[in-house]
């Protein structure tokens, strides 16, 4: 069962975290699908947080690096806030971990090479964006 948010239809949840919900959804224009963060309502009371949130996604959506998920999108509608993303297909390193257990030593000390180099890249840059909750939950694989 799909609901509607502007441009997009939610298709399913794809997880919950501390600040929203990330569904898989379709963007109706174009026909492709992204994921999109949908914030709690209850953080969209906070002017302040709602204020850094912008900054935030507008910062990410200048930062173009392989290892960072490119934002396309961000909105409001009906005082319902959204972020949209690139949708990546093979789950978080959180569901990975919970699935296989333990990385194989050459695959983690990858995955763990690419994390720097992305968490590396977005402090470098002009804007010196930090990741404030690097976890195998918001580290997405390919």
């Amino acid at each position: 069962m799909s609901q509607l948010l502007g441009k997009y239809e939610l298709l399913e949840p794809l997880g919950r975290g501390g600040f929203g919900t990330v569904y898989r959804a379709r963007h109706l224009t174009l026909n492709v699908e992204h994921a999109v963060k949908l914030l709690h309502p209850a953080l969209v009371s906070d002017p302040e947080f709602i204020a850094r949130f912008r900054q935030e996604a507008q910062i990410a959506a200048r930062l173009e690096h392989p290892y960072l998920v490119p934002v396309y999108d961000l909105g409001e509608l009906d005082g319902r806030f959204f972020l949209a993303m690139r949708l990546i297909p093979g789950g978080s390193l959180k569901d990975r971990l919970a699935k296989e257990g333990r990385l194989p030593y050459a695959e983690a000390l990858r995955s763990i090479t690419q994390v720097a180099a992305a968490l590396d890249f977005a402090y470098g840059s002009s804007e010196k964006l930090i990741h404030r909750d690097v976890k195998p939950g918001n580290i997405l694989l390919e």
